[in-house]
């Protein structure tokens, strides 16, 4: 089964990818995580999850590498200011969240044909 794999950090990678591995699925990882605030944290784990496919020779398809600074959430650093905008609590965050990785994960999965896509969300402890 060809399955597309979005990819969070590398802590919460390493279980799926040896299972995957010793299923002998294909498949590819991917990263797309443009919310991850702040920037230095979005720096640290796409860095980690880059260390991890050299390591490992996984194939990665990097979606949002091209984003130097995703938007920061308001306040932090003076970047952006919206006195109007709303930033829900948990869990509800956490569901916007989910749906905006997920849904570019299962598009792309269809557009570059493959069978399932699936998430390292799905095995954190500090995810809702």
């Amino acid at each position: 089964m060809k399955i597309l794999l979005h990819i969070c950090c590398a802590n919460c990678a390493v279980y799926p990818v040896k299972i995957l591995h010793e299923e002998r699925h294909k498949f590819t990882g991917f990263w797309f995580n443009p919310n991850i605030q702040p920037h230095e944290e979005y720096k640290l784990r796409l860095e980690s999850v880059k260390w991890l496919a050299g390591k490992w020779e996984l194939d990665m398809i990097y979606a949002d590498e091209a984003i130097k600074n995703p938007a920061p959430h308001p306040g932090e650093s003076g970047e952006f200011s919206n006195e109007n905008l709303q930033i829900p609590e948990r869990p509800d965050r956490c569901r916007a969240c989910y749906r905006l990785r997920l849904e570019k994960t299962a598009q792309e999965a269809q557009h570059w044909g493959y069978e399932a896509f699936s998430t390292t969300l799905l095995i954190s402890p500090y995810q809702y």
